[in-house]
């Protein structure tokens, strides 16, 4: 697996975790187009989305992508502000991707719902 920074917007970044495979886990996708070019260059998919708060430049990318990629599974805080289709999860949760496990860990402070998403394995 290799860890890969997508530019997103002026001074962000978009971060995929590639299987060699080529599915990937996507977090916090604010916008679908480096995504999108990213899959289509280097031939990967989107196999699931991580999300780690509601704000924009994190969460805006992800209705397109799961309108291309519609098996794609999405992974979010409960917070009622994404309003896209994806399983809840919350402190002590664990969500399997790619074959590892993603701890859930309550990081408010940025926002009040703000999850982080831990794996050691690798």
């Amino acid at each position: 697996m290799r860890l890969t920074a997508l530019p997103a917007f002026a001074d962000n970044y978009i971060w995929a975790l590639v299987a060699d495979d080529g599915r990937a886990v996507v977090i916090d996708p604010g916008q679908a187009t480096p995504v999108l070019a990213a899959a289509a260059q280097q031939g990967w998919v989107p196999h699931s989305i991580l999300l780690t708060h509601h704000h924009d430049d994190h969460i805006g990318g992800v209705a397109e992508l799961q309108a291309r990629f519609p098996a794609v599974e999405v992974y979010a805080p409960v917070e009622p502000r994404i309003a896209v289709p994806a399983h809840r999860v919350a402190e002590g949760e664990c969500v399997q991707a790619l074959g590892l496990g993603f701890h859930v860990v309550s990081v408010p402070g940025h926002t009040r719902s703000h999850i982080a998403f831990h794996t050691a394995e690798h």
